[in-house]
């Protein structure tokens, strides 16, 4: 539950207490270790969402960040791997993935010849997932 109003805030303790007595009620436990109460956001499998928008956790964007030219077909699959966990939070991802993905196709030997459109691309990619993606929350 995220809550940034005050006006919230009064009731807050009600709904909590009546999380915790349905979830009792269904036999589930939580472990207070994994519980925050009162957090405005929180780390989700290399996320951090809040109520009004979801980034990505820069802990995990900052690896890429130190990616190296990568130099067999194993190596780029594994960055497009990584990067494409994070595809939502880039606009165009696949136009700036292609020149790496044709390398990874079948035909390509696995010894790769890294180009210059490769290198931009890479750039490109880097630099769309370091420099802080956003998505915005609907406004329901």
């Amino acid at each position: 539950m995220f809550s940034s109003s005050a006006t919230h805030g009064k009731n807050i303790m009600q709904h909590i207490k009546k999380v915790l007595e349905t979830l009792r009620a269904s036999g589930f436990t939580i472990r207070p270790s994994k519980t925050c109460v009162g957090c405005t956001s929180i780390d989700f499998l290399g996320h951090i969402i809040s109520a009004s928008h979801t980034k990505p956790d820069p802990a995990k964007t900052e690896k890429i960040k130190n990616f190296n030219v990568p130099s067999t077909k194993k190596e780029v699959r594994s960055i497009l791997g990584l990067m494409n966990y994070y595809r939502r939070f880039v606009k165009n991802f696949s136009s700036l993935a292609q020149p790496l993905i044709e390398l990874t196709k079948k035909t390509s030997p696995n010894k790769i010849r890294w180009t210059h459109e490769c290198q931009i691309g890479l750039d490109k990619l880097k630099e769309a997932l370091t420099s802080e993606p956003i998505l915005r929350a609907p406004d329901l």
